[in-house]
Protein backbone atom coordinates (compact mmCIF):
# COMPACT_ATOMS: atom_id res chain seq x y z
CA UNK A 1 0.00 0.00 0.00
CA UNK A 2 1.02 3.36 -0.39
CA UNK A 3 1.88 5.01 2.77
CA UNK A 4 1.96 8.78 3.83
CA UNK A 5 4.74 10.67 5.00
CA UNK A 6 4.98 14.41 5.60
CA UNK A 7 6.11 15.39 2.53
CA UNK A 8 5.54 12.13 0.22
CA UNK A 9 4.14 8.55 0.09
CA UNK A 10 5.98 5.44 -0.11
CA UNK A 11 4.97 1.67 -1.17
CA UNK A 12 5.49 -0.49 1.82
CA UNK A 13 5.53 -3.72 -0.09
CA UNK A 14 8.80 -1.96 -1.85
CA UNK A 15 10.34 -0.54 1.13
CA UNK A 16 10.41 -4.14 2.71
CA UNK A 17 12.46 -5.49 0.19
CA UNK A 18 14.79 -3.12 0.77
CA UNK A 19 14.07 -0.41 -2.06
CA UNK A 20 12.55 3.29 -1.49
CA UNK A 21 9.52 3.98 -3.56
CA UNK A 22 8.75 7.53 -3.24
CA UNK A 23 6.01 10.17 -5.06
CA UNK A 24 6.10 13.49 -3.66
CA UNK A 25 3.79 16.01 -2.55
CA UNK A 26 3.10 19.52 -4.32
CA UNK A 27 4.30 20.95 -0.45
CA UNK A 28 8.24 19.94 -1.82
CA UNK A 29 7.42 22.33 -4.70
CA UNK A 30 8.33 21.85 -8.31
CA UNK A 31 11.01 19.44 -9.34
CA UNK A 32 11.42 19.57 -12.89
CA UNK A 33 13.90 21.97 -14.88
CA UNK A 34 12.03 21.87 -18.07
CA UNK A 35 9.18 23.94 -16.46
CA UNK A 36 11.45 26.11 -14.79
CA UNK A 37 11.61 29.79 -16.67
CA UNK A 38 13.55 32.11 -14.71
CA UNK A 39 17.01 31.79 -13.13
CA UNK A 40 15.05 32.23 -9.49
CA UNK A 41 12.78 28.92 -10.58
CA UNK A 42 15.36 27.10 -11.52
CA UNK A 43 17.40 27.80 -8.54
CA UNK A 44 14.25 27.02 -6.57
CA UNK A 45 13.53 23.73 -8.27
CA UNK A 46 17.85 22.70 -6.75
CA UNK A 47 16.85 24.06 -3.47
CA UNK A 48 13.63 22.10 -3.59
CA UNK A 49 15.43 18.34 -5.17
CA UNK A 50 18.20 19.23 -2.23
CA UNK A 51 16.10 19.16 0.25
CA UNK A 52 13.54 16.19 -0.56
CA UNK A 53 16.83 13.93 -1.89
CA UNK A 54 18.08 14.58 1.89
CA UNK A 55 14.46 13.68 3.47
CA UNK A 56 14.56 10.61 1.62
CA UNK A 57 17.69 9.22 2.39
CA UNK A 58 19.03 9.87 -1.15
CA UNK A 59 21.18 12.85 -0.47
CA UNK A 60 24.63 11.13 -1.69
CA UNK A 61 23.32 9.12 -4.53
CA UNK A 62 24.15 10.07 -8.14
CA UNK A 63 20.62 11.68 -9.28
CA UNK A 64 19.62 10.67 -13.00
CA UNK A 65 16.47 12.35 -14.33
CA UNK A 66 14.92 12.39 -17.51
CA UNK A 67 12.84 15.38 -19.74
CA UNK A 68 10.10 13.09 -20.80
CA UNK A 69 8.55 13.33 -24.24
CA UNK A 70 5.66 11.03 -23.51
CA UNK A 71 7.82 8.15 -25.76
CA UNK A 72 8.32 4.48 -25.16
CA UNK A 73 12.37 5.32 -24.76
CA UNK A 74 14.27 3.29 -21.86
CA UNK A 75 17.22 3.44 -20.66
CA UNK A 76 19.56 1.02 -19.02
CA UNK A 77 21.66 2.61 -16.44
CA UNK A 78 24.90 0.80 -16.47
CA UNK A 79 28.05 1.34 -14.97
CA UNK A 80 29.69 3.53 -17.43
CA UNK A 81 26.75 5.88 -17.25
CA UNK A 82 27.07 9.40 -15.65
CA UNK A 83 24.66 11.16 -13.01
CA UNK A 84 22.69 13.59 -15.62
CA UNK A 85 19.40 14.43 -17.16
CA UNK A 86 18.85 12.04 -19.66
CA UNK A 87 16.03 14.04 -22.81
CA UNK A 88 13.69 12.03 -24.68
CA UNK A 89 13.13 8.87 -22.18
CA UNK A 90 10.17 8.00 -20.31
CA UNK A 91 11.72 4.75 -18.23
CA UNK A 92 14.63 3.42 -16.45
CA UNK A 93 16.28 0.13 -15.53
CA UNK A 94 19.25 -0.33 -13.34
CA UNK A 95 20.87 -2.66 -11.04
CA UNK A 96 23.31 -0.04 -9.34
CA UNK A 97 22.86 0.62 -5.92
CA UNK A 98 24.93 4.12 -6.08
CA UNK A 99 22.30 5.76 -8.02
CA UNK A 100 18.41 7.59 -7.64
CA UNK A 101 16.10 7.71 -10.52
CA UNK A 102 13.88 10.92 -10.52
CA UNK A 103 10.70 11.01 -12.88
CA UNK A 104 8.11 13.47 -13.17
CA UNK A 105 4.68 13.95 -13.21
CA UNK A 106 1.72 16.08 -12.90
CA UNK A 107 -1.38 13.83 -14.16
CA UNK A 108 0.20 10.89 -15.92
CA UNK A 109 1.05 7.79 -14.09
CA UNK A 110 4.25 6.52 -12.97
CA UNK A 111 5.16 2.72 -13.03
CA UNK A 112 7.48 1.62 -10.12
CA UNK A 113 9.06 -1.89 -10.62
CA UNK A 114 11.47 -4.30 -8.55
CA UNK A 115 12.93 -7.56 -9.14
CA UNK A 116 13.29 -9.11 -5.91
CA UNK A 117 15.34 -12.27 -7.22
CA UNK A 118 18.12 -9.78 -9.39
CA UNK A 119 17.81 -6.70 -7.29
CA UNK A 120 16.67 -4.81 -10.51
CA UNK A 121 14.71 -1.50 -10.16
CA UNK A 122 13.15 0.32 -13.21
CA UNK A 123 10.19 3.09 -13.27
CA UNK A 124 8.57 4.99 -16.21
CA UNK A 125 6.33 7.35 -17.12
CA UNK A 126 2.48 6.10 -19.07
CA UNK A 127 0.38 8.82 -19.51
CA UNK A 128 -2.37 7.87 -22.51
CA UNK A 129 0.93 7.77 -24.60
CA UNK A 130 2.69 5.89 -23.02
CA UNK A 131 0.51 3.33 -22.06
CA UNK A 132 -0.92 3.00 -25.54
CA UNK A 133 3.05 1.65 -26.50
CA UNK A 134 3.11 -0.30 -23.86
CA UNK A 135 5.75 1.15 -22.17
CA UNK A 136 5.51 -0.81 -18.91
CA UNK A 137 5.76 -4.07 -20.69
CA UNK A 138 8.41 -3.19 -22.90
CA UNK A 139 10.21 -2.40 -19.39
CA UNK A 140 9.63 -5.47 -18.07
CA UNK A 141 10.77 -7.42 -21.44
CA UNK A 142 14.08 -5.06 -20.70
CA UNK A 143 14.09 -6.12 -17.79
CA UNK A 144 13.84 -10.11 -18.33
CA UNK A 145 16.13 -9.35 -21.46
CA UNK A 146 19.17 -7.85 -20.34
CA UNK A 147 18.85 -9.26 -16.71
CA UNK A 148 17.32 -12.68 -16.98
CA UNK A 149 14.31 -11.14 -14.29
CA UNK A 150 11.27 -13.97 -14.07
CA UNK A 151 7.75 -12.58 -14.12
CA UNK A 152 7.31 -14.26 -10.75
CA UNK A 153 9.72 -11.56 -8.71
CA UNK A 154 8.65 -8.95 -10.77
CA UNK A 155 7.22 -6.16 -7.96
CA UNK A 156 5.02 -3.21 -9.58
CA UNK A 157 3.64 -0.12 -8.01
CA UNK A 158 0.75 1.82 -9.98
CA UNK A 159 0.42 5.29 -9.20
CA UNK A 160 -0.19 7.81 -8.14
CA UNK A 161 -1.78 9.64 -11.12
CA UNK A 162 -5.42 11.11 -12.90
CA UNK A 163 -7.79 8.58 -12.50
CA UNK A 164 -11.10 7.48 -14.81
CA UNK A 165 -13.04 9.94 -12.16
CA UNK A 166 -11.73 12.88 -14.21
CA UNK A 167 -9.72 11.87 -17.00
CA UNK A 168 -11.94 13.05 -19.52
CA UNK A 169 -10.70 11.86 -22.89
CA UNK A 170 -11.68 12.47 -27.01
CA UNK A 171 -13.50 9.77 -28.84
CA UNK A 172 -10.17 9.56 -31.06
CA UNK A 173 -8.38 7.83 -28.47
CA UNK A 174 -10.73 5.42 -27.04
CA UNK A 175 -11.01 4.14 -31.02
CA UNK A 176 -7.40 4.20 -31.09
CA UNK A 177 -7.10 1.98 -27.53
CA UNK A 178 -10.20 -0.21 -28.93
CA UNK A 179 -8.58 -0.86 -31.98
CA UNK A 180 -5.02 -2.30 -30.49
CA UNK A 181 -6.38 -4.03 -27.05
CA UNK A 182 -8.98 -6.68 -26.41
CA UNK A 183 -11.98 -5.72 -25.37
CA UNK A 184 -12.08 -6.97 -21.48
CA UNK A 185 -9.22 -4.54 -21.22
CA UNK A 186 -11.15 -1.28 -22.54
CA UNK A 187 -14.29 -1.97 -20.53
CA UNK A 188 -12.41 -2.08 -17.56
CA UNK A 189 -10.40 1.11 -18.25
CA UNK A 190 -13.20 3.89 -20.40
CA UNK A 191 -16.45 4.69 -18.45
CA UNK A 192 -18.67 6.51 -20.75
CA UNK A 193 -20.64 9.06 -18.81
CA UNK A 194 -23.03 11.98 -19.93
CA UNK A 195 -22.47 11.38 -23.28
CA UNK A 196 -18.17 11.60 -22.10
CA UNK A 197 -16.06 9.19 -22.15
CA UNK A 198 -13.15 8.90 -19.31
CA UNK A 199 -9.96 6.87 -19.25
CA UNK A 200 -8.51 5.33 -16.10
CA UNK A 201 -4.69 4.83 -16.67
CA UNK A 202 -4.14 2.80 -13.51
CA UNK A 203 -6.78 -0.05 -14.40
CA UNK A 204 -5.86 0.08 -17.86
CA UNK A 205 -2.14 -0.99 -16.91
CA UNK A 206 -3.21 -2.94 -13.86
CA UNK A 207 -5.13 -4.98 -16.62
CA UNK A 208 -2.68 -5.15 -18.74
CA UNK A 209 -0.03 -6.41 -16.39
CA UNK A 210 -2.56 -9.31 -15.50
CA UNK A 211 -2.77 -10.57 -18.77
CA UNK A 212 0.88 -10.51 -19.40
CA UNK A 213 1.37 -13.08 -16.23
CA UNK A 214 2.24 -10.78 -13.65
CA UNK A 215 0.22 -12.16 -10.42
CA UNK A 216 -2.61 -9.63 -8.54
CA UNK A 217 -0.96 -10.09 -5.71
CA UNK A 218 2.59 -8.76 -7.19
CA UNK A 219 0.95 -5.00 -8.07
CA UNK A 220 0.40 -2.45 -5.71
CA UNK A 221 -2.39 0.26 -6.69
CA UNK A 222 -2.56 3.60 -5.39
CA UNK A 223 -6.25 4.21 -6.14
CA UNK A 224 -5.33 7.83 -5.42
CA UNK A 225 -6.55 11.31 -8.34
CA UNK A 226 -3.94 13.77 -8.97
CA UNK A 227 -6.68 15.66 -10.12
CA UNK A 228 -9.23 15.34 -6.99
CA UNK A 229 -6.84 15.56 -4.04
CA UNK A 230 -4.98 18.70 -3.47
CA UNK A 231 -1.55 17.22 -2.21
CA UNK A 232 -0.15 17.20 -5.63
CA UNK A 233 0.31 18.88 -8.86
CA UNK A 234 -1.79 18.37 -11.50
CA UNK A 235 -1.83 19.30 -14.88
CA UNK A 236 -5.33 19.69 -16.40
CA UNK A 237 -6.51 21.34 -12.87
CA UNK A 238 -3.59 23.98 -12.56
CA UNK A 239 -3.47 24.95 -15.89
CA UNK A 240 -0.90 27.62 -15.98
CA UNK A 241 0.54 26.99 -12.32
CA UNK A 242 3.80 25.30 -13.40
CA UNK A 243 5.02 22.83 -11.03
CA UNK A 244 5.65 18.77 -11.39
CA UNK A 245 5.31 16.01 -8.58
CA UNK A 246 8.78 13.77 -8.15
CA UNK A 247 8.59 9.50 -8.28
CA UNK A 248 12.02 8.76 -7.04
CA UNK A 249 13.21 5.00 -7.03
CA UNK A 250 16.45 3.58 -5.44
CA UNK A 251 17.63 0.54 -4.14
Amino acid sequence: MFEECNNYYKIDEFEKNGVKAIYTKKNVGNLAYYTAETNEELKQVKDNRDKILLDIGAGNRKLFYAKQIHSDKIKIIRNTDIAKEYDGYDGFITNRNDVVILMHYADCLPIYFYDKSKKIIGICHAGWKGSYKNIGLKLINMMKKEFGSELKDVLIGLGIGIKGCCYETGKEIYEKFNNQFNNSIIEKSFDIRNDKIYFDLEEFNYNLFLEYGIKPENIIKSEMCTYCNEDFFSYRKDADKRGRNGAFIFL
